[in-house]
C-alpha cells in the first residue's frame, strides 16, 4: 500500500461532494471533531491536521470508545462507505452527546446552576484545558498533562493553541475573579491541590478539577443515567427552578395573582412584566406582608391598574406628566410607600431617580420603602455602580437581595 497523502480540512471540505457530505459536514459538532482529530477517508487520502494516526490499531476501533479517549478517526475504505456508516451509527447523536466542546460546558454549568454572568467562554475554557491529559511540555515541573495542575498562563496557551482562541497575557486576572475563583467556590476546582498553604502571588499557583466534578464530566461523555444522579451535587435548585419560571413565563402572557386584588391582571409578554409580576407576587408580601396594590403599568398599557382611593390617601396624582415608577404599593398598618422599578433594560434607581421619586412624595410623613428588581444577576451586575443608597435591589433568578447603603 502507498503512503498516505495528506491534505488540509479546508481543501477537503470545499471539495467533497455536497450530496454525500452536505448532512454531516453541516453539523458544527461533526465538523469540529474532523478539524480536530481527522478523517481517515481511504488509503490514500488522509485528512489530519494535528495527529499521526496508526491505521490498523483504528481500524477496528468503535467510535464511541475513541470519543472516550480524545482520539476521533473515522476509517472507510469509500466515500458511500462512509455515509452509510454514518447513517448506521447515529453519529449527529453521538457527536452530540459524546464531545466536549466550549458550548456544551457551558451547557453543564448552566444545567447545574452555575451564576449565569460567569458561564463564559473563558470559563468554559478553564474547565476544558483542566480536563485535558495530552502530554504537554513547559508546564509546572515534572507535570505532563494540564489534568494534573495547571497556571493560568497554561490555560491561555491551551486556548491559543488547542482551541485557537487567543486571549492577552493581562486577562490572567479577569480569569482569575471570574472563571476560576467561581469554579473553586462552587466545588468544581480546586487551588494548590499540591499545597494548599502556597502564598497567593506565587508562580506556581494552578488549579485542577476535584474529583466530583471530573467524575461528572465523565459521565456526561459515557452515561446519561450517571450524569443525572452525579449532576445533584452541584446542582442549584431554586436557582434552576427559578429559571425554568421564568423562561415559562416568556412564551404567553403575564398572569398577576394578588390577594390584595378582586381580579387578575393580564399583561403582555415580555421581561418587564415578568419582573412586574414578581415584584407583585413575590417580593411585595415579604416586606410588606398587608400592602395593597396601588399601581402598575403595562409596556403595551401604561396605566394597567390604579387604585383611585389609596392614590388620593397617599397624595399622588397620576397623569401623563408624573414619572411614576413601575410598580407601586402601600401598607396602612406602618405606613409605607413601596415604590419599585422593573428593570429589563434600563431604568434602575439611581441617584437622580431616587431624588425624582422624594419630589413626587415631598408632602408624605410616612415610611417609603425603595427597590429595582432585575431578572438576573448578569443584568443586575450592568447596573449595580449606579444604584442610590438608601435603596434595595432585588435579582429574581436567584432570590437575592442587596442593600445599598452609605457607611460612616
Amino acid at each position: 500500500m502507498s503512503s498516505p497523502s495528506r491534505i488540509g480540512f479546508s481543501k477537503f471540505y470545499n471539495n467533497v461532494p455536497s450530496s454525500l457530505y452536505g448532512k454531516y459536514l453541516s453539523n458544527p459538532y461533526i465538523l469540529h471533531a474532523l478539524r480536530t482529530f481527522g478523517l481517515l477517508l481511504c488509503p490514500n487520502t488522509i485528512i489530519d491536521e494535528q495527529r499521526n494516526f496508526n491505521e490498523d490499531t483504528i481500524l477496528l476501533k468503535k467510535l464511541k470508545y475513541l470519543f472516550d479517549k480524545n482520539s476521533i478517526l473515522l476509517y472507510y475504505k469509500c466515500n458511500v462507505a462512509v455515509c452509510a456508516t454514518l447513517q448506521n451509527l447515529n453519529l449527529e447523536d453521538d457527536f452530540m452527546t459524546k464531545i466536549l466542546s466550549i458550548s456544551t460546558v457551558k451547557d453543564i454549568l448552566n444545567e447545574i446552576g452555575f451564576p449565569q454572568k460567569n458561564i463564559t467562554d473563558i470559563t468554559a475554557i478553564c474547565v476544558l484545558a483542566l480536563y485535558d491529559t495530552k502530554p504537554r511540555s513547559n508546564l509546572i515541573k515534572n507535570y505532563t498533562s494540564l489534568a494534573q495542575g495547571a497556571r493560568i498562563r497554561d490555560i491561555l496557551d491551551y486556548s491559543r493553541t488547542d482551541l485557537e482562541k487567543n486571549y492577552a497575557e493581562n486577562t490572567r486576572e479577569t480569569v482569575r475573579k471570574h472563571s476560576l475563583k467561581y469554579l473553586v467556590d462552587s466545588g468544581m476546582v480546586i487551588q494548590n491541590a499540591d499545597d494548599p498553604n502556597r502564598v497567593t502571588n506565587s508562580g506556581l499557583n494552578n488549579y485542577v478539577l476535584s474529583d466530583s466534578f471530573k467524575n461528572l464530566l465523565d459521565a456526561y461523555l459515557s452515561s446519561n443515567t450517571e450524569y443525572n444522579i452525579l449532576k445533584n451535587e452541584f446542582v442549584d435548585l431554586v436557582t434552576i427552578e427559578r429559571r425554568d419560571n421564568i423562561e415559562k413565563l416568556k412564551k404567553k402572557p403575564v398572569i398577576i395573582n394578588s390577594p390584595t386584588l378582586n381580579h387578575e391582571l393580564i399583561l403582555s409578554p415580555g421581561d418587564h412584566n415578568i419582573i412586574e409580576k414578581f415584584i407583585i407576587e413575590d417580593i411585595f408580601p415579604k416586606i410588606a406582608p398587608n400592602f395593597k396594590l396601588v399601581y402598575v403599568g403595562d409596556t403595551k398599557s401604561k396605566n394597567l391598574f390604579v387604585d383611585h382611593d389609596i392614590c388620593k390617601m397617599i397624595g399622588l396624582t397620576i397623569d401623563v406628566h408624573t414619572k411614576i415608577p413601575d410598580v407601586i404599593g402601600y401598607d396602612d398598618s406602618t405606613k409605607t410607600i413601596l415604590l419599585f422599578e422593573a428593570v429589563a433594560s434600563s431604568g434602575p434607581i439611581d441617584d437622580l431617580r431616587k431624588k425624582e421619586l422624594l419630589e413626587i412624595f415631598q408632602h408624605w410623613t410616612g415610611n417609603i420603602i425603595f427597590g429595582t428588581a432585575f431578572l438576573s444577576s448578569k443584568l443586575f451586575q450592568s447596573f449595580s455602580t449606579s444604584i442610590a443608597c438608601g435603596t434595595t435591589a432585588y435579582i429574581i433568578e436567584s432570590r437575592k437581595k442587596i442593600t445599598f447603603e452609605e457607611y460612616e
